[in-house]
C-alpha cells in the first residue's frame, strides 16, 4: 500500500499558525509532525557554547544538497520509528518552506541570519532531493497544501509581522517598500515574486503532478470556515480536522484594514541559551509609528500589477478569486484612517 507524504508550504499570514495549531492536530489518520519537532541541534558552532541548529524549514533556505546529506537525520529525529514502519501518512506543516520573509532586506543579518534570497523555482529541486530522501520509508507520493492571501493584504501583514526588524516602520515606509515589491526594476525578482502565486502553482505542479495539490485562499477561511475546512479534509482524507474550533485570530490586526507595529526585539548570545530561556529585549523603538493601514491607493497598485496572473490561476483552479478581489478595479476594502 502506498503511502503519502503531506507538506503545508505556506504562505506566512495565511492562518499558518490557526491551521498548525486548532487544525492539524484533529487529524485522526495522518501524523502531524509540529514545527518545533523538525529540528536538531547536534554540533557545536564556532564559538563556544554556541550550537548549529540544522532545522527542517531552513534546509530550504540552502542548497537542495542538504536534503541529502541530513534529510535522513531530520526524518528520523521528526518521525517515530513506529511510524515511519507503518503504512501511515504523514503531514508536516511549515510556512517556512516557501521561505517568503518579504521586508526582510537591510535588516541585521545576527537578528535574522536566515532570510534568503530565495526563489520559487528553487522548491523544485528540493522537493526533488527530499523526495528521494521519504521514498526510503516507503513514502512514494508528495501532496502539497498551499495556502494564499490577497497580496495587498498579504504585503501589509507581512509588514506588520516583521515590523520589529524594520528600523523606522512607519505608513510612508510601508508604502514605499511595497511599490518596490511590484517594481521589476527593484525588489519584485527578489521578495515580490512570492506574491505570483501563480508562479508558485506552477512550481508545484511541477513537483506534484495535476490532483495533488491543493490551494486555499484566506478569504475562504474566514468567510466560510466550513466549506474551508471540508476542502482540507478531502485532500488529506481526514475527516478529523471537519471537528477544529473555528476562531482565525490576527493578534497583529487592529481592524480590517489596520495592523500595529511592534518593537524590535534583541537578543543576547550565545543562542544555545535560547534552548533554556526567553533572551528578548524590547527596545522603545524611536522613529517607528504605531500602526499602518492599507489605504485604496496602494492596495489599487498591488492588484493591478498581479491581476493578470491572479486571473489565470482562478481561471485554471476555479477558486473564485474575484469574488475576493484579487482582480477586480477598486476592489473590496473596509478603509479607515489611522
Amino acid at each position: 500500500m502506498s503511502k503519502t507524504f503531506y507538506f503545508h508550504i505556506g504562505l506566512h499570514k495565511t492562518a499558518t499558525t490557526f491551521l498548525q495549531k486548532k487544525v492539524f492536530p484533529e487529524c485522526n489518520s495522518l501524523f502531524f509532525i509540529k514545527r518545533n519537532e523538525l529540528r536538531l541541534i547536534n554540533k557545536e558552532g564556532p564559538f563556544k557554547g554556541w550550537k548549529i541548529s540544522r532545522d527542517f524549514e531552513m534546509g530550504f533556505a540552502r542548497s537542495p544538497e542538504f536534503w541529502l546529506d541530513y534529510g535522513d537525520q531530520l526524518i528520523q529525529a521528526a518521525i517515530p520509528e513506529h511510524i515511519l514502519s507503518k503504512n501511515q501518512n504523514v503531514l508536516i506543516s511549515s510556512e517556512g518552506i516557501t521561505g517568503a520573509r518579504i521586508f526582510l532586506r537591510n535588516t541585521d543579518p545576527m537578528i535574522d541570519p536566515f532570510s534568503p534570497v530565495n526563489d520559487p523555482h528553487l522548491l523544485i529541486f528540493h522537493f526533488r532531493n527530499l523526495r528521494k530522501i521519504i521514498a526510503k520509508y516507503g513514502f512514494d507520493n508528495i501532496k502539497i497544501i498551499l495556502t494564499i492571501r490577497r497580496q495587498d493584504y498579504w504585503f501589509a501583514s507581512n509588514y506588520s509581522q516583521f515590523s520589529h526588524l524594520i528600523p523606522r516602520a512607519s505608513q510612508l515606509d510601508f508604502e514605499t517598500q511595497v511599490e518596490h515589491m511590484i517594481n521589476p526594476e527593484f525588489r519584485y525578482y527578489w521578495e515580490g515574486i512570492w506574491g505570483n502565486y501563480k508562479l508558485i502553482r506552477d512550481c508545484v505542479l511541477e513537483i506534484t503532478g495535476k490532483g495533488n495539490y491543493l490551494i486555499l485562499p484566506h478569504e475562504l477561511l474566514v468567510e466560510n470556515p466550513s466549506d474551508y475546512l471540508h476542502r482540507l479534509a478531502d485532500f488529506v482524507d481526514d475527516d478529523g480536522v471537519i471537528n477544529s474550533s473555528i476562531d482565525v485570530l490576527n493578534k497583529n490586526s487592529t481592524g480590517e484594514n489596520e495592523w500595529r507595529t511592534k518593537k524590535r526585539m534583541y537578543y543576547f548570545k550565545p543562542y544555545s541559551f535560547f534552548d533554556k530561556y526567553d533572551t528578548r529585549v524590547i527596545s522603545f523603538g524611536f522613529g517607528k509609528e504605531n500602526s499602518i493601514v492599507l489605504s485604496p491607493h496602494i492596495s489599487n497598485k498591488v492588484i493591478a500589477f498581479f491581476k493578470s496572473k491572479n486571473q489565470q490561476l482562478d481561471q485554471d483552479e476555479n477558486l473564485n478569486l474575484n469574488k475576493y478581489g484579487y482582480y477586480q478595479k477598486d476592489p473590496p476594502l473596509a478603509y479607515k484612517k489611522a
